[in-house]
C-alpha cells in the first residue's frame, strides 16, 4: 500500500491549483518512492493549517544539483522564470549552495475516483 503524506506547496500555488507543476526540487524528501501518495496543500492565511487542494502521486525521483536545472525543468515546476532566477531562489529559501545536492521529484495527479474525495 502506498505511503500517504502532506507536501506543502507555498512558494508555488498557482500551478499546483492549475496543474501546470509536475515536478518539485526539495530538500529532506529522500525516502519517497514511485507509487508514494502525497496531499499537496497551501497554507490557510491567518493560522498554522493547511488546505488540501490536489493528491499527487510520485512517478520518480532522483538526486541531482540544483545549478544544472533546465529551462524545460523551469517549465515543469510550473515557472517562467530563468534557470538562474529558479536556483536564486531555491538556494535563498532553503539556506544552500547553487550546487548543493537536491531531490527531484516528479509527480502526477491523481483524479478524485483515484484518490478519494480531496
Amino acid at each position: 500500500m502506498p505511503r500517504k503524506t502532506e507536501m506543502n506547496f507555498a512558494l508555488t500555488p498557482g500551478p499546483i491549483r492549475a496543474k501546470t507543476k509536475t515536478v518539485t526540487r526539495r530538500l529532506d524528501w529522500s525516502h519517497l518512492k514511485p507509487g508514494d501518495v502525497l496531499d499537496a496543500v497551501l497554507p490557510v492565511a491567518g493560522s498554522e493549517e493547511t488546505q488540501v487542494v490536489r493528491r499527487i502521486a510520485v512517478t520518480s525521483t532522483r538526486t541531482e544539483r540544483l545549478s544544472e536545472i533546465t529551462p524545460e525543468e523551469v517549465k515543469r515546476e510550473g515557472l517562467s522564470c530563468s534557470p538562474e532566477e529558479f536556483v536564486a531562489m531555491m538556494a535563498g529559501h532553503y539556506q544552500i549552495a547553487r550546487d548543493a545536492l537536491i531531490n527531484r521529484i516528479e509527480f502526477e495527479y491523481l483524479e478524485c475516483a483515484e484518490a478519494g474525495r480531496v
